[in-house]
């Protein structure tokens, strides 16, 4: 498959004559040839295509190549490094694609790892923004660094590149008139021209014309198994044939995932692979118009899938299934939020550093005043390794912080009031077993860019993504919480997310002089963690227990219907028990097939129980049910 893909890239590849007589140059060692080109350009423009030319260039002058993609690694020097390990060894070329998600490593590559390579090496990075001014102010690298700016293909080049691809001269003229010589709409463009039935009507650009043309693209598709697949592609962050699996039934896995590597529009990384963007877009947003109930299907088939990949992933994979199952959340009604979050790579996680203490208390006082200070120096000095801390890519400096408490008893909790009111509320409403604990997000803060430390509240994207993707593969993987609290000054601004996240409103706490803070909670025991991810990214705004709760009297009689609730609760594990329960033909459930009705009813049930819980009247009954079902 790689040897037939790589022919025919290389049989399409046109232009860029200019870029490839450079790079040859670096790989042949002439004198005074560039050792790192710096390839630039908007997207869509060609840069991954010509990085598949010059590595093909680089195999048949026999040279090693290491490939990185940006978007699938954490933007930090080891991880970096790490993945660049091959490169340091002699006679290799190492490419980096998407260089604009790990953009803070910038200095770091220029003044630290590149030196380092040995001298033969010839580096290629490519991205959307032109490298910076201190490149041009070293005198070093005069000579060394080639600039490359990529623009858009000439007409003659574009009318070669159709040529190739089947299209007629007519027709090339016309798609050449609209596309302006960007190689994706050239390409998508292409594909639908050179089809049995040629577009003849004079193609006409606006805002949405690319996804127009993937609408034509799509339009005839082998079976409706490849517009699943292909519609499953567009829905995450990262393709994989084990996710196709999950969807499709692993029989049409391997065949479905040969035919999305074959697409115009889609590309390949060591974490599986991805369609352009706007072509993801233009394809999800068709299927949740066009089919709601086969999308929400889908999607909670790729939530079951990619939440076991996280909570089994190896410690150094965690983040990265952490952070394909959160990238479900921007289906769900928290979209708007998390679209204005990029992962721009300008931010790295780290354990805390001695030399951090004295910058997390200024840090702490700045935003919350003296009291939350203090209390965070009670922390640095007894828990100082549930701390992390968020630094700038460029400087290494520390640029926020969080603490996450993991709590097993209320001696603990002294002398922090909310520590001690988290525990209380939890004896409360069900004591801990052995084994078991409490965490609470206690304190995050970030400074933004005019230098302002606060509590995270959306104004440092960067580090409030970074830092609500730990929190959630610490909900997703630490089986040994029993409940998890958010502790905040702004409620306003994150009990949206908190609600999504299944996390209530527990209490708010003084602080004098400083701002109340509130807390939010939520009992894992009474929602595990696989219903709470179907329905905290839930693709759509919907009844948290996936019930429809009507006003009609249930069709069993009240001594059936309560023994059919006690067998449900007897049974919460047991799909093929829930499925035969005589509470899904009680009135009372939403009509539903097999699994999904199950999976249905044992949410309604967890939430039935939650809101027992929620009632501090109840709180006897609530424990009685955890300690007998729940746990």
């Amino acid at each position: 498959m790689t040897t037939r893909l790589s022919r025919a890239r290389e049989t399409a590849f046109v232009g860029r004559a200019p870029e490839l007589e450079k790079f040859r140059a670096a790989v042949e060692g002439e004198p005074d040839a560039p050792v790192v080109l710096f390839v630039h350009g908007m997207g869509g423009v060609g840069k991954t295509t010509l990085l598949h030319r010059f590595a093909a260039e680089a195999e048949r002058a026999h040279r090693c190549v290491v490939r990185i993609d940006g978007r699938s690694i954490e933007p930090s020097p080891a991880a970096f490094r790490a993945a660049a390990a091959p490169a340091c060894r002699p006679n290799a070329v190492l490419l980096v694609d998407g260089f604009e998600h790990c953009q803070g490593l910038e200095g770091w590559l220029r003044d630290q790892f590149l030196p380092s390579l040995p001298e033969e090496t010839v580096v290629v990075v490519a991205g959307r923004r032109p490298p910076g001014a201190d490149w041009l102010g070293d005198p070093g690298w005069d000579g060394a660094l080639a600039t490359v700016p990529l623009s858009l293909l000439d007409e003659e080049t574009a009318v070669e590149m159709l040529r190739r691809r089947g299209v007629d001269e007519a027709t090339s003229m016309r798609i050449v008139a609209f596309a302006g010589g960007l190689p994706l709409a050239l390409s998508l463009s292409s594909s639908v021209a050179a089809g049995p039935e040629p577009a003849t009507a004079p193609w006409t650009p606006g805002p949405d014309v690319l996804a127009g043309l993937v609408t034509r693209l799509i339009g005839e598709l082998p079976s409706a198994r490849h517009r699943t697949a292909l519609e499953t592609a567009a829905h995450v962050f990262a393709t994989t044939e084990r996710l196709l699996g999950a969807v499709l039934g692993e029989e049409h896995a391997a065949a479905m995932f040969a035919w999305l590597r074959e697409l115009s529009f889609a590309e390949w990384s060591s974490h599986g692979l991805t369609l352009h963007e706007l072509v993801a877009d233009a394809l999800d947003r068709d299927l949740r118009w066009r089919n709601p109930q086969g999308y929400e299907q889908m999607h909670r088939a790729v939530v079951t899938h990619l939440l076991d990949r996280a909570r089994t992933a190896s410690p150094a994979d965690a983040t990265a299934a952490t952070r394909a199952l959160f990238h479900l959340k921007r289906h769900g009604p928290m979209r708007r939020y998390f679209e204005t979050i990029r992962h721009e790579g300008e931010v790295y996680e780290s354990p805390l550093r001695p030399q951090d203490h004295p910058v997390v208390l200024d840090l702490m006082a700045r935003a919350e005043g003296a009291t939350s200070a203090r209390v965070a120096g009670h922390w640095l000095r007894h828990r100082p390794d549930d701390f992390r801390v968020y630094r700038d890519a460029r400087t290494d400096a520390a640029v926020g912080f969080m603490l996450c408490l993991r709590l097993t008893g209320q001696r603990e909790c002294a002398p922090d009031p909310v520590a001690e009111m988290c525990w209380q509320w939890i004896t409360r409403v069900g004591p801990l077993r052995a084994g078991q604990r409490i965490m609470i997000l206690r304190f995050a803060v970030a400074v933004d860019e005019r230098g302002t430390a606060a509590s995270i509240n959306g104004g440092v994207p960067n580090v409030d993504l970074t830092a609500q993707l730990r929190v959630v593969r610490s909900w997703i993987r630490e089986a040994q919480v029993a409940a998890s609290f958010v502790v905040t000054p702004d409620p306003r601004i994150w009990s949206p997310l908190m609600e999504v996240d299944g996390h209530r409103r527990i209490t708010e706490v003084a602080q004098p002089p400083g701002r109340p803070v509130t807390v939010f909670g939520h009992d894992w025991r009474a929602e595990p963690v696989e219903a709470w991810a179907q329905r905290a990214l839930a693709a759509q705004p919907m009844d948290p227990a996936d019930a429809d709760v009507t006003a009609a009297a249930p069709a069993i009689g009240r001594d059936a219907f309560d023994r059919a609730v006690r067998e449900a609760l007897r049974h919460l594990h047991d799909p093929v028990a829930l499925g035969a329960s005589p509470l899904l033909t009680s009135g009372r459930m939403r009509a539903g097939e097999g699994t999904a009705s199950a999976v249905a009813l044992r949410n309604a049930v967890f939430t039935a129980v939650r809101e027992i819980f929620d009632e501090p009247r109840h709180a006897q009954q609530y424990r009685a049910l955890a300690v007998t079902y729940l746990e």
